[in-house]
């Protein structure tokens, strides 16, 4: 999620190189924090989507279409840190011109290009997701996955990265290494038409269309586990409780992933139709923005870069059975002993496929 954020926070870092020699200084701002703090969140985001990965390919229980869909998903968040990390380390290299123009062009392009696709297809492998639940838990066919074969499911995947590369060409096109503007990768206005037409594009088809699609999936999620639970007769109080925590925590994973994801990329797509529509390059026009917009712009883009995180972060909190395949003793054992406890327990096998259902779902 974090694609647009790469652009825009390599810009603002470069504008404090250029402009004004010691404003970066005296803002705290700089290349010194940004890069190592882009970096180290790029390492944290792979070791911890490696793991999501490992758990998902090494686990059996593992292997069904949602999971498939959470490694696509962790295989574009992988994307989107690396050529973030990789952007602004290009923006500082070119601010001290270590290497030629023709081979900056070439990283310009790439990893802009590559921020992009990894972002939308990380958009719609979250729509993909959300479409998948509501038919695994709604649907009249029970406990059967809207991508049920194996074709359905890579075309499904397959489909997310496809819209990333088609959105992201004229991002390709307008993404380029300006000789006169040496201190960043720059993204050219070719026209104000365009740009704003190109963005606006980019904004409705990853966010407004996936946006849209997840709530009216999600809303309906959690009115049926809503109304599934308040209309279920519990065999006792013990496992009532029980169904009644795990409803909470499905729902209030829902809703961070949600809410998270679309408040943070939310300012970022704004942004972008800003500068297209001032019609300026984005080099000139951040060099032109007062220092203290500059500062607000560039903590958005690191609190953007740090949300990398939040998938990984929010699965395992919530998902025990992420916790339960992790290679650590101490979790396993927290884990058993609540596993212990729950297994007292006595409930249907309609129950507890239901339960399994929502808790892997």
């Amino acid at each position: 999620m974090s694609a647009l954020g790469a652009v825009i926070g390599t810009n603002i870092s470069a504008n404090f190189s250029q402009n004004q020699g010691n404003i970066s200084r005296q803002s705290g701002f700089s290349h010194t924090i940004s890069l190592p703090l882009t970096i180290t969140c790029g390492v944290l985001t792979i070791l911890a989507n490696t793991v999501i990965c490992w758990i998902i390919v090494k686990k059996k229980e593992f292997h069904t279409s949602t999971f498939y869909l959470i490694f696509n998903m962790a295989i574009s968040d992988c994307f989107i840190m690396i050529a973030a990390s990789l952007l602004i380390a290009n923006n500082y290299v070119a601010s001290i011109r270590l290497l030629s123009p023709s081979t900056l062009t070439f990283l310009c392009k790439i990893s802009p290009g590559l921020n992009s696709v990894s972002l939308v297809s990380s958009t719609y492998t979250l729509t993909a997701i959300s479409m998948e639940r509501h038919y695994t838990l709604i649907a009249r066919v029970r406990n059967r996955s809207l991508f049920h074969t194996k074709t359905r499911i890579t075309l499904a995947i397959g489909s997310t990265w496809l819209i990333g590369i088609i959105m992201t060409i004229p991002m390709i096109i307008l993404a380029r290494y300006n000789i006169k503007t040496p201190w960043m990768c720059d993204i050219a206005s070719l026209s104000r038409s365009f740009n704003m037409t190109y963005f606006m594009l980019l904004f409705i088809i990853a966010y407004i269309i996936p946006l849209i699609t997840m709530i009216i999936m999600y809303s309906k999620i959690i009115h049926f586990l809503s109304k599934n639970l308040n209309t279920s007769q519990a065999f006792n109080s013990q496992s009532h409780r029980i169904n009644q925590k795990r409803h909470t925590r499905i729902i209030t994973m829902l809703i961070l992933i949600t809410v998270l994801f679309f408040l943070l990329s939310f300012p970022l797509f704004i942004s972008f139709i800003i500068v297209a529509a001032s019609g300026q390059h984005f080099a000139v026009y951040f060099s032109r923005i007062p220092p203290h917009h500059v500062v607000v712009l560039q903590a958005g883009f690191l609190i953007t870069v740090i949300a990398c995180l939040q998938n990984p972060i929010i699965y395992f909190s919530f998902m025990p059975a992420f916790r339960q395949a992790l290679p650590c003793k101490c979790i396993r054992s927290s884990n058993s002993i609540h596993n212990s406890k729950s297994s007292s327990n006595q409930v249907t096998p309609d129950n507890t496929l239901r339960e399994r259902l929502q808790s892997l779902s």
